[in-house]
């Protein structure tokens, strides 16, 4: 297997992130939104999984959030984690989230919220691995057109 390097994208990724997401939903992601996201200093940690070939093949994306709660430590919520279908099973999204996990800690988080769709089971076998558990029900609502998935 080819080394895999995590590092954070760039806005110079966004159309191979955009081709990497049609393997997550149905509606294609607007290039120049992503790039100007990426480029704008939204305090989010947009992470990319990079062949030594320069291939994108996986992403995870997660937002430092504070909370108004006890200590007030603030949380991290993980989305739209994906692999590239031809570089599953061989430790990419478990590379992903290690680091996630590191740059939560990193930012002194006490909790990681992980979204991931229902229909998604082998990717909750591999959270459930890496110590995340079901113990609540989420939701989502999606306003008007902002739908990812319509």
């Amino acid at each position: 297997m080819e080394d895999i390097v995590v590092r954070r994208a760039v806005p110079q990724d966004s159309e191979r992130l955009a081709e990497l997401y049609s393997e997550l939903i149905t509606r294609p992601t607007d290039v120049d939104a992503l790039r100007r996201r990426l480029e704008s200093d939204v305090p989010a940690i947009l992470l990319v999984a990079e062949t030594s070939g320069h291939d994108l093949v996986g992403t995870g994306y997660g937002v430092i959030c504070p909370d108004t709660v006890g200590a007030c430590h603030p949380f991290m919520v993980v989305d739209n984690v994906v692999v590239h279908h031809a570089y599953r099973r061989r430790g990419i999204a478990h590379l992903l989230m290690t680091e996630l996990e590191t740059l939560a800690r990193e930012a002194g988080c006490s909790l990681i919220l992980l979204v991931s769709g229902a229909e998604r089971t082998a990717a909750h076998r591999l959270y459930e691995r890496l110590g995340y558990s079901v113990p609540v029900r989420g939701f989502r609502k999606y306003l008007s057109d902002h739908s990812p998935h319509s």
